[in-house]
C-alpha cells in the first residue's frame, strides 16, 4: 500500500515538476512536450515495476506450491508403509531440490549419547564425497547450536561464523551459505536438518518459514516413523513368543506321558478295596478264637 501511493504521487509530481521547469526556461509549447514526456517515462517506470513485482509473486507463489506438494509426497509416503531409511531420505532429497542446496543432512538425535547422528543426506555430485562426521556432539558445529537453543541458524558467509564446523571443505566447493533448522515435534527433539548452499542462494522471506514448516513435518513424520517401526518390532516380538510356546506345549506334554507310563506299568493297575474290613466279611465259623 505504501508503495503504491509513492508510485502515485511520484507519477503525478515528476511531470508537473518537469513541466514547470521547462515553462520558466522555455515557454509553454515545449513545457507541454516535457509533461508529455515526463508522464510517459513514469508511465514505463510504473509498469516495469509491476511486471517485476508480478513475476516476484509468480515465483513466491510456485516456490510455495513447490513446498506445500513436498509436504504432501512426505506425508504420502508416511501412509503407504515406507521404510524409515528411504523417508528420511526422501526429506533430504526434497529439501535439495526445493533449496537447490548442494548438500543436505538429517542428523537424529540419540537421546542416550546425547549425540546427532548422521542419518540421511543428499550431496550434489558436482561437489563430490561429503567430509561430515558421522556424528556431533551437541557442542559442535552449526547442527550442535541449532539442538542446544533448539533455533533455526541462517549464515550467509560461514567463513565469519565460527559456530560452523567443516568449513574449509565447505568453502573449498564455494558452499559459503548455511542453514538449518530445528527437527522438533512439540517439546521432543527428534533432530537437526542442516543445508550448505551457493552464495546468493539462501532462503530468505518466506521461504524461511517454509523450511521451519518442513521441519516441523519431518519431525511427525520421523515420530510416526519410529512409532511404527518399535510396534512393528513389538508384534514380531510376541509372534515368535506365541510360536515358541506353541512348539514347546506338545513337546512338554510328550515328555511328561513318557515319564509317567513305564513307572504305571510296573506298579500294574491297582486293586479295588472293600469298604468294610475283611474280618467283617467272613462267616462267623471261619473267624479265629471263635470256636463254641
Amino acid at each position: 500500500m505504501r508503495w503504491t501511493i509513492r508510485r502515485l504521487v511520484l507519477a503525478l509530481a515528476l511531470p508537473l515538476a518537469v513541466g514547470g521547469a521547462f515553462e520558466m526556461w522555455l515557454g509553454p509549447a515545449p513545457a507541454l512536450v516535457a509533461v508529455v514526456l515526463a508522464a510517459l517515462l513514469v508511465g514505463w517506470i510504473a509498469i516495469g515495476y509491476t511486471v517485476r513485482e508480478a513475476a516476484a509473486q509468480q515465483r513466491a507463489a510456485a516456490s510455495g506450491l513447490q513446498w506445500l506438494q513436498a509436504l504432501a509426497q512426505v506425508s504420502l509416503s508416511l501412509s503407504q508403509g515406507l521404510d524409515r531409511n528411504r523417508l528420511l531420505r526422501q526429506i533430504t532429497e526434497a529439501l535439495a531440490t526445493l533449496t537447490s542446496a548442494h548438500n543436505v543432512v538429517l542428523w537424529e538425535l540419540d537421546a542416550a549419547s546425547s549425540r546427532l547422528v548422521r542419518r540421511a543426506w543428499t550431496t550434489d555430485p558436482s561437489i563430490g564425497a561429503m567430509e561430515l562426521p558421522s556424528s556431533l556432539t551437541l557442542q559442535q558445529g552449526g547442527a550442535g547450536w541449532i539442538a542446544r537453543h533448539r533455533e533455526a541458524l541462517f549464515v550467509d558467509d560461514i567463513a565469519q561464523d565460527a559456530r560452523i564446523m567443516a568449513a574449509d571443505w565447505a568453502l573449498s566447493r564455494d558452499l559459503v551459505a548455511f542453514a538449518g533448522a530445528p527437527v522438533a515435534a512439540g517439546d521432543e527433539l527428534l533432530g537437526v536438518l542442516t543445508l550448505n548452499l551457493k552464495r546468493g542462494r539462501l532462503p530468505e522471506g518466506n521461504d524461511r518459514a517454509l523450511l521451519l514448516s518442513f521441519a516441523s513435518q519431518a519431525a511427525v513424520a520421523m515420530r510416526n516413523a519410529r512409532l511404527f517401526a518399535d510396534n512393528t518390532r513389538l508384534y514380531e516380538e510376541a509372534q515368535q513368543r506365541v510360536r515358541a510356546a506353541g512348539d514347546a506345549g506338545p513337546a512338554r506334554a510328550g515328555r511328561q506321558a513318557l515319564r509317567g507310563g513305564p513307572a504305571r506299568l510296573r506298579r500294574g493297575p491297582r486293586a479295588e478295596q472293600p469298604a468294610l474290613g475283611g474280618d467283617r466279611l467272613r462267616p462267623a465259623a471261619a473267624r479265629p478264637g471263635r470256636a463254641r
